[in-house]
This record gives structure tokens, C-alpha cells and sequence, in this order.
């Protein structure tokens, strides 16, 4: 699971808390203000996944070839209604004659009828005034529609006189209003239509059932206004059928030509029996002409046929849907506010405590889920995938925000408690490959208060303690990073620990005089440091504890190089900690802690020796040792610089002759020059306590 989860989670509870309330506000916000405008071409996606598979109550009649091609369209104005008579005298419910009419035309010659048997059309008398509507009757007009006509269009030109005196054009004249939502120049998507009740299919469709219809029509939980020419209306979003390109005999879908309905003679024509109690639409075009077709969401949506559709088709459409109430609907407000904040949620979360490439993809399988609850189920598809998005992330983005700026915090704080050195090796992947967990070669300093526990004890107040440390720290070890380059190991109570590690031959010369020179200045630090004592603290202690502290408190430095293993030091399950590790480090902070016995505050081992004095520095050889712990002895040598008398020639070479004498015959009685007189001593203890081994010439140390 591990590769899954944030290294660090953000384990904030009330910044969580405000990401996924200010993210869920945001995406209600959307979702209530643009409602389903963002979604409209991912909804189509959904909405023509389940197109219409039949229509119960509508029925569509159209042109087709049986009517000759020099019939033009006005022409064949009696045709249509010839077959308006006769279906709704057979028992259809309404008839709408989907055409606008622009202008009167009595003299015309008009197609009567079509009389297979004879010249195929039957005329009317070019010499005598004809109205193309004149098949209607009275008995039946009432429930027969039309788009508006033009205004200068007469009825009793269209019309015998006892039919259009009994005609109210209130109720003739219906409009054709389909919407694509505001009516934009950008889009002529047509995805709704109106429900107000001067609207063609919501007249049709009462035909049928007008209790039912009114049932349906006053939910109006998926309704939005749409705006056109005639103002602003209520409409719905409409479920198509799959566009047609022909006419067929297919009972699921009642498409038939009107060449069978317009033949000469009174036998009854074919398929009568299924437009009973169905509404008929006439389309004066066929369905092989492009025109009269309209861009849809069958049109445009990936998964759909890519087809345009018939006017008269999506009129037949929006009539089921009214009876059917099968539109496409939306989650209830309730359901809407849960996803989005189920959305909000993931996000928020999945930031919060998951990697950011596992919370992307937990948030694209949140949209898939989502975009497929709209093809799962069969109506409930108009779901708020934007909103939830934006919520998603939105607080996907907060919660990085989050991350970043506690990452700034949290590098700041590495910054603070991680070497500079050590960062940047981290940081960088080649960096880390060739050091984290290997063996490498290092130069180790090692520096510790001497007298401390004393100092402790005379300073009583634990604050007044760490406060004389870290300002001893500030002074004597920073330069140690900065200008030497050193790599920080630990600081444990008074005692600081550095490191130069040696990554390629080159570097050998450039590390060992990198710890040289820095455990000189750093020497020469402590010494000032300790010197000014009293004027640091004059007010904070009196004259006494000072003078007991400054003749008590000294440094000592030990440095030795050799091999260590440098990596993570920790479990693998806990907290971690960059260092090394290995006898450089047991070896360096015994030979500091023999500081205390000879006149030396800089003691290092015998392969640093060439090194110092390459640098122009000076060594003195104390004593062979085998430091506790260790197996094998090593010579050690005070470091100084030229003007130090503790190197001058003659008396190295004194204490030379000195320290042969005790290891070669145990008699410390010689004498030795007053400098070393301290050495001396040490000498003499260490002898009297049976330390030299003296086959081998190596004093082995049993205490630090």
C-alpha cells in the first residue's frame, strides 16, 4: 500500500474540512447557475445511447416518389389534405401539417388526387378558382393544425366557405417550437422543446390524453426557459428516435407516403387501422431531400448514427415523450449536492493522503463512474459531471495548495534540520544512487566541551544551559558547513560531529585539508568564545560562577579518516535519519577525549599526518594508542599552526627522546621539557596504571 500513499499525508482535519466545504459550495454554485449547460455534449453522449425504440402515438406521413416531381410542393397542398381527411375520419386523433404557407395562389392548377390508372395526376381546372384545402370538412377541421401562415395569406383562399367560416384560428395555427436552449448563434443543436400550450406537440399531444399530458406537464423538476423570438418559455429536454431516410411499413415506427393516401377513388387506403387514436404529422418534403432537417444531438454526439433528422420526426418525438414521460431527467437536488460533494470529497482526500498520480486516477474513475451512471440508467442521464468536476478539482487543487505550502514549511524546517550537503545529495537522484547506502571514505571531526558536566552543575538553570550552547554552537560550528564544506553528522548535548566524504580519489587531498583548516579555525574559535565569557554574561551570572566556568570550560577536536558506511539509519517502517556509521567515528571520539590529557586541542591520526603538512602545518607525535573498542593501535599527533611554541623543533625533538625513553625503558624520570609537562604527567599515570604494552611500544586506553 505504500506506493500508494502520500510520503507526507496531509493530516490536517480542519483544512480538509475547509477544502471539501468551499469545493462542494463551488460545484453546487455551478450546478445550480448553469443548471445542465456545461454538460449538454456530455449528456448527449448519454441521451443517444438509448434512443427511441418506438413510437405508440404518433404516426408521420411524407412525400415520397409516387408523387410525380413536376407536382411542386404547393401544388400538392390537396394531396395532404385529402389524406388529412381521410385518416381522421378513420379514427386518427389530430392531424398537423408541418409546411407555412407565404401566400394565396387561387388560380393555381392543383394535384387532386393521384390516379395511378390514368396521366398519374388528376388536376384541378386551370379556369375555375380552387382552394388547396378544400378537402377538409367542417365535421373535421377542428382537429386539424398547421404551422402560422404567413399574415397576407387568406383563410377562405385555403378553405371551402363552410369550413372556414367554422375554423378558429386560434386553433388552426400552431406553432413548431423546438429549442436548442437559448436559441444561440453558436449552437443549432436542437436538444428541447417548448411545453406552452399554443406549441404544436403539446396540442397533439392532448389529443390523446389531455388529463395525462397535464399530469406530466405540471412536474416540471427538469424544466429550464428557453428564449426565442416569442420570449422566454418553459421546455424539456427531448429523447429522440434514430433519424429515418426512408418511408417504411415498420409498426414501431408508423412512417408511411402519402402517395397512399392520396390516390383517386374512396377505397380505403392501407395501414388505417394503426393510425387509429394516433396523431398524424404531414411533411411536405421526403425523407431522401435534405430539407426540412435539423442538427440534433444524433448529429453531433460521438456515439450516435450522425445523422440529421426530419422536422416532422422530431415533432413525432417530443409527442411521445410528453405521453410517455420518458424524457431525460436529473438526479433530484439532493442526489446532485451528494455527488458533488462525494466528488469534492475524493478529491480533497485523494490529495490529501494518496500520491498525486494515484489521486488523478482515482478522480478519472469518480468521472467515469459518473459520466456512466447517465448510459446505465434508462432515464435518469442528465447528470452534473461539470459541477462535480469543478468541485473534484477544485479541491484537488486547495488541498495541493495545502501540500505546497506546508511543503515550504516542511522544506524550511528540512532546510533547518538537514545539512545543506545532505539535502542536496538527496535531492538529487544521481547524487543518492552513488552515496545512499555505501561504503565511502570520510574524514571525521569530532569536537567536545571539556568540563561540561561541571559547567552544568554551576549554571543550575537548564534554559541558562542551552542557551550558552547553542550561542557556543552559532560561534564555533557554522563556519565548519559554510566555508569548509563539512557535512553535519549530529550534534549530541556539547558534542558536534563533521564529516568530509571522499566519492573519488581527486577529491582526497581537497577533503583532508577541508577538515584540517576547518578544525584549526574552529579551535581558534572555541578559545575566543570561552575568553569572553564573562562579557556575555556578566548579567545573567555573577563575577564567581564566571570565573569558576572560564577556568573550568576548554574544547578538545579529534579527527581521523578511514571507511564508513553512509545511508539511512532507522527502521524502514519509522522515522529515518541520513548519517554514518563505522570506526572512523568510536576512533575519532577517543582521541578527542585524550585531549583532556596532553597539551594539544587538536589531536589527529597518523593518515592525516602528510596531509597537514603539505598545508604548511605542524604535528607532534604523543603516543601510539589502541583506543577502547579497538582491535588495531594507530600513532597520534597534536595539529598547531608554525607560531605555536608547543611545535618549536628543539622541543618536538625533546619530547621525542622523552616519550623513547619511557616506552623503550618505562622511566618517566627523564627529562622533559616544561611545556609538556602536562603530556608527561599523563605518561607517568598511564605507566603506573600498566597501560603500555610494552612488546609492542602501544599504550592501550581501557576508558574514554
Amino acid at each position: 500500500m505504500k506506493w500508494l500513499l502520500h510520503e507526507l499525508p496531509l493530516k490536517k482535519p480542519y483544512l480538509l474540512t475547509v477544502a471539501w466545504l468551499v469545493s462542494t459550495a463551488v460545484g453546487v454554485a455551478v450546478d445550480y447557475v448553469f443548471d445542465t449547460r456545461l454538460d449538454e455534449p456530455l449528456h448527449d453522449e448519454a441521451v443517444v445511447s438509448r434512443p427511441r425504440l418506438s413510437w405508440q402515438h404518433p404516426a408521420a406521413i411524407t412525400l415520397d416518389p409516387g408523387v410525380p416531381e413536376y407536382v411542386s410542393r404547393k401544388q400538392s397542398l390537396p394531396l395532404f389534405a385529402q389524406a388529412a381527411e381521410r385518416v381522421l375520419n378513420a379514427g386518427a386523433r389530430a392531424v398537423f401539417l408541418d409546411a407555412t404557407l407565404f401566400e394565396s395562389s387561387p388560380n393555381m392548377q392543383y394535384a387532386l388526387c393521384l390516379d395511378p390508372a390514368g396521366s398519374g395526376v388528376r388536376w384541378s381546372d386551370p379556369n375555375q378558382v380552387f382552394n388547396p384545402l378544400s378537402p377538409l370538412r367542417p365535421e373535421t377541421i377542428g382537429r386539424f393544425a398547421m404551422a402560422p401562415a404567413s399574415p397576407n395569406v387568406d383563410l377562405f383562399t385555403l378553405f371551402d366557405l363552410d369550413t372556414a367560416i367554422a375554423i378558429d384560428p386560434r386553433q388552426l395555427f400552431s406553432e413548431v417550437r423546438l429549442y436548442t436552449r437559448d436559441n444561440s448563434q453558436f449552437s443549432s443543436n436542437l436538444r428541447r422543446a417548448a411545453l406552452h400550450p399554443t406549441a404544436a406537440t403539446v396540442r397533439l399531444a392532448g389529443e390523446i390524453s389531455p388529463d395525462r399530458l397535464g399530469a406530466i406537464l405540471a412536474r416540471r423538476h427538469d424544466d429550464v426557459l428557453c428564449g426565442d423570438e416569442f420570449g422566454q418559455t418553459l421546455c424539456r429536454r427531448l429523447r429522440y428516435s434514430s433519424p429515418a431516410e426512408h418511408v417504411h411499413g415498420n409498426p414501431a415506427f408508423p412512417i408511411y407516403p402519402i402517395s397512399e393516401f392520396a390516390g383517386c377513388g374512396d377505397a380505403e387506403p392501407p395501414h388505417m387501422e394503426v393510425l387509429r387514436d394516433r396523431v398524424v404529422i404531414l411533411q411536405m418534403t421526403s425523407l431522401e431531400e435534405i430539407s426540412d432537417v435539423h442538427i440534433t444531438p444524433m448529429t453531433t454526439a460521438f456515439l450516435g448514427p450522425r445523422k440529421l433528422t426530419h422536422g416532422s420526426l422530431i415533432l413525432a418525438d417530443v409527442v411521445e415523450m410528453f405521453l410517455a414521460d420518458d424524457q431525460p431527467r436529473r438526479p433530484v437536488v439532493g442526489i446532485r449536492i451528494l455527488l458533488i460533494a462525494l466528488s469534492a470529497f475524493l478529491g480533497v482526500i485523494g490529495v490529501g493522503f494518496l500520491k498525486t498520480v494515484v489521486a488523478l486516477g482515482v478522480g478519472l474513475v469518480g468521472f467515469a463512474l459518473t459520466a456512466a451512471l447517465g448510459f446505465w440508467l434508462p432515464l435518469v442521464q442528465l447528470w452534473p459531471l461539470v459541477a462535480a468536476t469543478i468541485a473534484g478539482v477544485l479541491g484537488f487543487v486547495i488541498c495541493l495548495s495545502f501540500h505546497m505550502v506546508l511543503g515550504t514549511r516542511q522544506g524550511l524546517m528540512m532546510a533547518r534540520y538537514l545539512p545543506a550537503p545532505v539535502r542536496s545529495m538527496l535531492l538529487s537522484p544521481e547524487k543518492a544512487r552513488a552515496l545512499l547506502n555505501k561504503k565511502i571514505q570520510v574524514v571525521v571531526v569530532i569536537s567536545d566541551v571539556k568540563g561540561y558536566t561541571t559547567v552544568t552543575n554551576l549554571l543550575k538553570d537548564p534554559a541558562m544551559v542551552f542557551r550558552l550552547i547553542n550561542e557556543y554552537f552559532e560561534e564555533t560550528t557554522v563556519i565548519l558547513q559554510e566555508k569548509f564544506q563539512g557535512w553535519l553528522e549530529t550534534y549530541i548535548g556539547d558534542e558536534v560531529c563533521f564529516y568530509w566524504p571522499i566519492t573519488d580519489p581527486v577529491q582526497r587531498r581537497t577533503q583532508m585539508a577541508l577538515a584540517l583548516e576547518g578544525a584549526l579555525v574552529q579551535s581558534e574559535l572555541q578559545r575566543s568564545f570561552f575568553r569572553t565569557l564573562k562579557d556575555r554574561y556578566h548579567r545573567e551570572l555573577d563575577v564567581e560562577t564566571l570565573e569558576k566556568i572560564g577556568s573550568i570550560i576548554d574544547a578538545g577536536i579529534g579527527i581521523s579518516m578511514g571507511e564508513v558506511m553512509m545511508g539511512n539509519i532507522g527502521p524502514n517502517s519509522g522515522v529515518q535519519k541520513f548519517g554514518i556509521l563505522g570506526d572512523p567515528l568510536n576512533l575519532t571520539s577517543r582521541i578527542e577525549g585524550l585531549t583532556r590529557f596532553f597539551n594539544a586541542e587538536i589531536i589527529v591520526t597518523e593518515e592525516l599526518v602528510d596531509s597537514a603538512r603539505e598545508l604548511g602545518l605542524k604535528v607532534r607525535r604523543l603516543a601510539r594508542v589502541k583506543a577502547k573498542g579497538r582491535l588495531l593501535d594507530t600513532d597520534i599527533f597534536a595539529l598547531g599552526k608554525t607560531d605555536d611554541p608547543r611545535f618549536n623543533a628543539e622541543a618536538v625533538r625533546q619530547w621525542d627522546a622523552f616519550y623513547r625513553q619511557v616506552v623503550e625503558t618505562r622511566d618517566a624520570e627523564a627529562a622533559c621539557p616544561e611545556i609538556f609537562a602536562k603530556d608527561a604527567a599523563t605518561l607517568k599515570t598511564w605507566l603506573a596504571r600498566g597501560l603500555l604494552d610494552p612488546a609492542n611500544q602501544v599504550w592501550v586506553i581501557t576508558e574514554k
